[in-house]
């Protein structure tokens, strides 16, 4: 598990079922990143764009709440990322690229999907 900010932490399907963990880091809400990506068509996971950018809205309030929130997906390096790196370019208003490059600086096993931020088209921050 990596916390990327004071309120939000990436990690895996291990992370968000070891309660050990979970009290440790006093994780407030598991958010499972899978349910917001298509089903697997060849083998790929495409995020389902609508679903992001409102998973993205929840977790800035709940960070404005001050809730620790785990963001999980099976291995914590593509869909997690993906979510969390939307969420930060939101909060500070900022390129998603910018925010990616952030995130992998916090957890270098984040990869990148160029064809997934092309899919949320051009976001604005509110």
């Amino acid at each position: 598990m990596d916390w990327i900010d004071e309120t939000i932490a990436i990690g895996s399907w291990f992370d968000a079922h070891c309660v050990r963990i979970l009290r440790r880091e006093k994780i407030d809400l598991i958010i499972d990143s899978r349910a917001l990506f298509t089903k697997p068509r060849n083998y790929k996971n495409e995020p389902n764009s609508e679903r992001v950018i409102k998973a993205a809205e929840m977790l800035l309030e709940l960070s404005k709440l001050k809730v620790k929130v785990l963001v999980f997906c099976r291995h914590g390096k593509d869909r997690s990322p993906f979510l969390v790196a939307l969420y930060y370019s939101k909060k500070h208003e900022m390129s998603i690229d910018e925010a990616y490059q952030l995130i992998r600086s916090k957890r270098p096993r984040t990869v990148f999907h160029p064809e997934w931020v092309e899919m949320l088209g051009s976001l604005k921050p509110k």
